[in-house]
């Protein structure tokens, strides 16, 4: 299933693509600053998370 996933991620998203995630307080922590930072790393993409 996450192959699956990685594979859908990989054919729609460009090296020019943002994931901006709103309205919450996820990188107030730790966990939630590794949640954006593998994300990241796992879409090869920018990732914001904004408040």
């Amino acid at each position: 299933m996450i192959s699956a996933f990685n594979t859908a991620l990989s054919q729609n998203l460009t090296n020019t693509t943002e994931i901006m995630i709103y309205g919450c307080e996820l990188t107030t922590d730790r966990a939630g600053q590794a949640l954006v930072s593998w994300l990241s790393f796992l879409t090869g993409t920018q990732v914001k998370a904004l408040s």
